[in-house]
């Protein structure tokens, strides 16, 4: 019905869905439209950026590792490499947070990567979650949980490895704090 209607009334979700979606070249929702109208536009940038943005926190890390930590007592006890690796990561997730102080802070990621801790603490995680992916891809066929937990980890190492170098100047790198967690953000 919206692609035949000559006027359209939808809500900031939908219409960033279907721009994602469009973007992706993989369908789309919305007829094209030669006038956009938002109501309640202040909600723009945040709407924007949850769809547009990339995101990864210390509790995606904490959950990744308790999945795999069941599925490894569930089908590979034997696997000691990734019984390690997972106890690394975790470390090292916690060590990144203990690193970024105890305020609850939002701050732009140039001003906090200027800290040398900060930095040998980022290095660290990295080298946890690259552990973790080579541990991973050596048993992805002995069940589908190692399998997608392999891209999830391949996707966090490369949101980490592009906040470590900063390599777009289209994107905003920054970086939330909690009592006892953390999220960095990529926001285009």
């Amino acid at each position: 019905k919206a692609q035949s209607a000559d006027l359209v009334v939808i809500n900031h979700h939908l219409f960033f869905a279907d721009c994602a979606l469009k973007e992706d070249g993989f369908a789309e929702i919305l007829p094209t439209a030669q006038v956009v109208i938002f109501d309640e536009a202040h909600q723009l940038p945040d709407i924007a950026a949850n769809f547009f943005g990339r995101r990864l926190s210390s509790r995606q890390l904490r959950i990744l590792t308790t999945e795999l930590t069941r599925e490894l007592e569930n089908i590979a006890k034997d696997d000691r490499v990734l019984a390690e690796c997972l106890l690394l990561l975790q470390d090292h997730n916690d060590e990144f947070r203990l690193c970024l102080g105890d305020e609850i802070q939002r701050l732009a990621w140039f001003e906090i990567s200027k800290k040398n801790s900060v930095m040998s603490a980022l290095e660290n995680l990295i080298g946890a979650i690259t552990k973790l992916e080579e541990a991973l891809i050596t048993i992805t066929g002995r069940s589908q949980v190692f399998e997608k937990s392999l891209e999830r980890v391949t996707q966090h190492k490369n949101l980490l490895l592009e906040v470590q170098s900063l390599p777009s100047t289209n994107s905003v790198y920054w970086l939330e704090t909690f009592k006892r967690s953390y999220s960095l953000y990529i926001t285009p």
